[in-house]
Order: C-alpha cells, then sequence, then structure tokens
C-alpha cells in the first residue's frame, strides 16, 4: 500500500518512539542515525534513502530528502 502525498521522515514518525525504533531496526543503523536523517543533520546513502522508502510503504520518498529548499544561510536567518 503506497500512502498518497508523500511526507518527510520527522512528519512520517513524529512521537512514536515505536516507528522510530522499527524503522533503525529495519535499516539496521542506530535510533541516533535515524534522529540526524529527521533533523537533516545527515544524509542517509542513496540505497539507505530507497529502503526508508520501501519501510514507510512510500509514505516517505526520495524526494523529500534531495528536495530541501532551505540553504543552511535561509535556515539561519
Amino acid at each position: 500500500m503506497v500512502i498518497m502525498g508523500a511526507m518527510d521522515l520527522r512528519t512520517y514518525i513524529g512521537r512514536d518512539r515505536t516507528k522510530l525504533c522499527a524503522l533503525a531496526q529495519a535499516l539496521s543503523v542506530s535510533e541516533t542515525t535515524v534522529y540526524r536523517y529527521m533533523s537533516r543533520t545527515r544524509m542517509p546513502r542513496p540505497e539507505t534513502v530507497r529502503a526508508i522508502e520501501r519501510e514507510t510503504n512510500g509514505a516517505v520518498t526520495p524526494a523529500d530528502f534531495y528536495s530541501y529548499t532551505d540553504s543552511p544561510a535561509e535556515v539561519a536567518a
């Protein structure tokens, strides 16, 4: 099942620790690494992005990682 209306990883996980733990386990990474993906302080590798899409049933897509519109200067402003 593909969820219509893609969302970013932070929105998908929200405050659901169960989703966070399950995704970290499915990706074979730490929960801290998933938090870094969520906060955009770490960019996942392309194969990890594809795995995230698969594990979220299409709710989080590669475009959600590669379409950042905020430059560091805009975020700091």
